[in-house]
């Protein structure tokens, strides 16, 4: 369905399937990752289903399931884990141990 997107990875069954003008993405996984993408640039979309929805520009999905909050148009939105869900722009959600959810000042203490 591209018919502008320029400089993108994108990888898998029905991946970035709605993509008509956004740039410089990674997309890679089973199906639908980041399937409902259309123009937003610069996301990072990895694992089964991640990144389904939501129309960012520099997110980061890594996970299966794993996606942007419920609306469209967040920067800076990182999502790590297995159906995690984002909390909007410049935030981190990081699931890790059976659901437990990090701020990014914990994520920064763990390192």
């Amino acid at each position: 369905n591209s018919t502008g997107a320029t400089q993108n990875i994108i990888m898998g069954y029905r991946a970035a399937n709605s993509l008509t003008s956004g740039a410089k993405n990674v997309l890679m996984g089973g199906k639908d990752t980041a399937y409902n993408l259309t123009t937003g640039a610069e996301n990072v979309a990895l694992g089964y289903s991640a990144g389904y929805s939501g129309n960012n520009t520099g997110g980061v999905y890594i996970g299966a399931y794993s996606g942007p909050s419920g609306s469209a148009g967040h920067t800076n939105e990182i999502v790590i884990g297995k159906s995690a869900i984002g909390k909007g722009s410049n935030t981190v959600d990081l699931v890790y141990l059976g659901r437990i959810r990090y701020s990014c000042l914990a994520f920064m203490v763990l390192l």
